[in-house]
């Protein structure tokens, strides 16, 4: 296994299945447990019998509400080296937490590339194409994806 591939499995299978599985328990800890991310990437590692490649200060998570009460929660990982590895996850949901959406930020072809994805229930991925961050940040484009309705 290499770094990517774990990042990936950390990225695009075990964090999405947690969070369709316990969100509510997944985003609890990620928001009272400090380093609540690294320990769950560094654990993935060690699970494929790996040393964790990346220092503590390089992955946190961040919550935060929209006006309209959008409830969400951003993990930043270290810059990713492949494709599709990610810069950002997102996990949007509403008060009742029954609208829940999890959406990535890939690096794309290049480095400056950066690809919106995202993973459904069903654990089907669909890919809502480039951002150009210059003209309207990811998360801006996550919080609208999120208002144009449930997949």
């Amino acid at each position: 296994m290499t770094i990517a591939d774990v990042r990936y499995s950390f990225e695009h299978t075990m964090l999405p299945k947690w969070f369709f599985e316990e969100g509510m328990t997944l985003i609890g800890y990620l928001i009272t447990e400090e380093n609540f991310a690294y320990e769950l990437l560094k654990k993935a590692f060690e699970d494929n019998g790996m040393e964790m490649p990346y220092p503590k200060e390089l992955i946190c998570f961040e919550k935060f509400k929209t006006e309209d009460k959008i409830l969400g929660g951003k993990i930043i990982l270290p810059t990713p080296n492949e494709m599709p590895s990610c810069y950002e996850i997102f996990m949007l949901f509403n008060l009742a937490f029954d609208n829940i959406r999890f959406f990535t930020v890939e690096r794309g072809q290049e480095q400056e590339d950066i690809v919106i994805g995202e993973w459904t229930k069903d654990g089907e991925h669909i890919d809502h194409g480039a951002v150009d961050v210059r003209n309207s940040g990811e998360m801006d484009r996550v919080v609208e994806l999120y208002r144009g309705g449930a997949v």
